[in-house]
């Protein structure tokens, strides 16, 4: 897991990745950094898929997050979708 706030700037990642019996993966994030009004957010989509080994045991399946958060001098406010 990367922090929310790690000081850097925004950046961005793109994960693709395959594997056997059709199984493929696929992943983007964003992430702002913290921000000059003490705020910071990220974003994550995920998407996979496989036909699977035996008949019937396919899947395919999606996954996304959202965070944001305000940082003060002694208090900390974060905010997770899922």
């Amino acid at each position: 897991t990367t922090p929310l706030a790690d000081g850097g700037g925004p950046r961005g990642e793109v994960q693709l990745g395959a594997g056997s019996f059709g199984a493929a993966r696929g992943t983007a994030q964003w992430a702002s950094g913290l921000r000059s009004n003490r705020t910071a957010f990220q974003a994550r989509f995920s998407n996979q898929r496989a036909e699977g080994y035996r008949r019937g045991s396919s899947h395919a399946g999606n996954s996304a997050y959202l965070a944001g958060g305000w940082f003060g001098d002694r208090d900390l406010v974060k905010v997770t979708l899922l």
